[in-house]
């Protein structure tokens, strides 16, 4: 089929999800600071950040009923509801620059990385507001970052971690940081409780960039610089 053409000329679209409803397309404006909406009936709607420059990045559907997405420079955490109302919740971490954001499985918050900051922060509601609670995440050097996060069947949650290429030494491998689900139970940001474990991948200066489960319960990951896909076999 011909390809079709949907946001703004100026938007520089980046991220992009499907919908609670499974029809509905939503995508970022990352230049504009709007997220954009394609409605089954191929109308498009544009709603705007109330930060400016906030660099929205990535969507995905979750807890609410809502989108979620990540603000890059916003350093803030969106939400977009189906009417088209976008709130904002402060990331407690400056200059955090959030990345990915993934729905609990139970549904009831939701978890996102942050590069810069080396945490994982979670989004939940205390019964008035939503609310962050960051976990450091146990970096091996200094100079890593982070990328991407997934949960596998089992409810472990897996985060991608590597070198900084902006700040490359000292050198070392990159890796993915399996958390043990009982994170997801725990009542403060102490991680001391939760086992995990560092799986290393074979490439150095690989800038993770996704990592997805497959149907199978197999991980599967993106080496943006190394130009390889990389696969975590659990099953």
């Amino acid at each position: 089929m011909p390809l079709q053409w949907y946001s703004k000329d100026t938007d520089a679209s980046h991220g992009i999800c499907l919908g609670v409803d499974c029809e509905t397309i939503w995508f970022t404006g990352k230049r504009t600071s709007t997220i954009g909406r394609i409605n089954p009936d191929k109308t498009v709607e544009h709603f705007q950040i109330d930060t400016l420059a906030a660099l929205p990045i990535f969507l995905n559907a979750g807890a609410d009923d809502s989108v979620w997405g990540t603000e890059l420079f916003g350093n803030k955490i969106l939400k977009i509801t189906a009417e088209g109302a976008v709130h904002e919740i402060d990331i407690p971490t400056p200059n955090c620059r959030s990345i990915a954001i993934i729905p609990d499985p139970s549904g009831k918050c939701m978890w996102f990385t942050q590069e810069t900051g080396v945490k994982i922060g979670k989004v939940a509601f205390d019964g008035k507001e939503w609310k962050i609670t960051e976990y450091p995440v146990p970096a091996l050097q200094k100079n890593d970052v982070l990328a991407s996060l997934v949960f596998d069947d089992e409810g472990n949650l897996w985060v991608q971690v590597y070198v900084d290429m902006n700040n490359p030494n000292p050198s070392g491998y990159d890796y993915i940081v399996k958390f043990d689900k009982s994170i997801r139970n725990l009542k403060t940001n102490d991680l001391s409780g939760v086992p995990f474990s560092t799986h290393t991948i074979p490439s150095k200066c690989s800038v993770m960039h996704r990592i997805e489960k497959d149907e199978e319960g197999n991980l599967w990951f993106t080496e943006m610089m190394a130009d390889r896909l990389g696969k975590v076999t659990l099953k």
